[in-house]
């Protein structure tokens, strides 16, 4: 009997963010260097997210920043969720090559960075891999519990590439040839920037901003004690979850963002399966990379780029990944599982850090 083992995390279409508050703490003058982080917490685009806060806040500013929050969640999954058969994306991936489509600045500002840092990359990162990520049951269409077949892959694998997506005009999206867009390895980015924006409107000068696991941080959590980030280890404990080592960020404002292949994915007769694709040739990659992450000091779109960039370098492998990264001055985290173990490599920027 065929053994097969499936792990997948299933997506769902959230179209209104639930909120709730964890902590609610507002301190006096004396107190203030005692601040606990405020949180705000829910789940978004088929994932969950939080945001703490460590600065006094009157109520009123509390709740105008949580209808502000879910009011920002809930416009980012109407223009970029492809779960959502009613959302901008999905508008966009059925068109027909040589229209036009007039898209919103956030559309477009996102997939002109998605095709920078395809072009970046050499397209080892392809925002146009959608056909190649269904075919396999990693996408929002029928789940698999096998490989498809050759002729299933080289079908789909001819639909994938970026250099296919004009975007000459501004705000306007022509497919040259037919493509579908998906976007999960930069989304989720993009909403931290999203909601990061949002943060610096209301002049919040303390905060950590989380959606999947992509992370963008600011100020400190508590005056002379830095925002601390736990990088997962591809291994379980008996209790689930454990910390393979703690990133201690430094008070300038820094993007996360960390790619694993140690969740979704399957097993088929013996053969590891990674949702991580190759763009250059429709199959799942199988270098040894279990965990890759990425830092870059923050700029308007930097947690969108190193969610981008933490795939592409997987894609990569570690080797190529490294090389990449010294030659782009990025501090790059990598972990390989060999032997049974897990082994790690860094960046000479990551090591200057000394995160």
């Amino acid at each position: 009997m065929k053994n097969i083992l499936k792990y997948k995390l299933v997506l769902l279409i959230v179209l209104t963010a639930s909120i709730y508050w964890l902590f609610f703490y507002l301190p006096n003058a004396k107190e203030q260097s005692k601040i606990e982080p405020l949180a705000v917490a829910g789940r978004t685009m088929g994932t969950s997210f939080s945001i703490k806060i460590t600065q006094p806040l009157s109520k009123e500013q509390l709740q105008k920043i949580q209808n502000d929050i879910k009011q920002t969640l809930e416009n980012f999954n109407l223009i970029f969720s492809h779960w959502d058969k009613n959302s901008e994306l999905s508008h966009f991936n059925q068109s027909k090559p040589n229209e036009v489509f007039n898209s919103s600045e956030a559309l477009y500002q996102l997939l002109l960075l998605s095709k920078q840092i395809s072009q970046k990359t050499n397209g080892a990162y392809d925002p146009t891999i959608a056909p190649s990520v269904n075919i396999w049951g990693f996408g929002p269409g029928e789940i698999r519990f096998e490989p498809p077949k050759d002729s299933e892959v080289l079908m789909a694998l001819s639909q994938v590439n970026y250099q296919n997506l004009d975007l000459s005009n501004k705000n306007q999206l022509i497919k040259s040839k037919p493509f579908s867009l998906d976007l999960s390895a930069i989304a989720k980015g993009g909403g931290v920037d999203s909601l990061a924006a949002l943060m610096d409107k209301y002049k919040i000068e303390n905060y950590l901003i989380e959606i999947g696991g992509e992370i963008k941080t600011k100020g400190v959590r508590h005056p002379g004690q830095n925002w601390r980030i736990a990088i997962e280890s591809p291994f379980t404990s008996k209790t689930g979850r454990k910390v393979h080592r703690i990133i201690n960020i430094p008070q300038a404002a820094y993007s996360i963002a960390t790619s694993g292949n140690y969740r979704n994915f399957f097993n088929y007769e013996g053969k590891h399966y990674s949702h991580t694709l190759d763009p250059k040739t429709g199959q799942p990659i199988s270098n040894k990379i279990a965990s890759l992450t990425v830092l870059l000091p923050t700029s308007k779109d930097s947690t969108a780029e190193v969610d981008a960039l933490a795939t592409a370098l997987t894609v990569m492998g570690k080797d190529k990944a490294l090389s990449f990264a010294e030659k782009h001055l990025l501090a790059v985290l990598i972990m390989t599982i060999e032997d049974g173990k897990v082994h790690e490599f860094s960046s000479s920027k990551f090591k200057e850090m000394n995160f």
